[in-house]
């Protein structure tokens, strides 16, 4: 956008650096979104089966996955 010649631009802070997980060269992994489909057994087992592998793939412990993590942003709403 430009207003008498000058570009005009929009400043804001610098992002935050989220790159916590990879520290020690493990992603950040996601499992599938299920809703109803966990009463059903073979869902289920393969839900479990999922848990499973990415707990053994994980170098942390279910007590410290955070502490890799920068804190998150304070906001500040009205």
């Amino acid at each position: 956008m430009k207003a008498a010649g000058k570009v005009l631009l929009l400043e804001g802070p610098a992002q935050p650096d989220w790159t916590g997980g990879l520290k020690h060269g493990e992603p950040i992994d996601a499992l599938p979104y299920i809703d109803d489909e966990y009463g059903d057994l073979g869902v289920k087992a393969e839900v479990d089966r999922l848990v499973e592998e990415e707990m053994r793939r994980s170098l942390r412990k279910p007590s410290d996955f955070l502490r890799g993590l920068p804190p998150a942003p304070k906001l500040n709403f009205e």
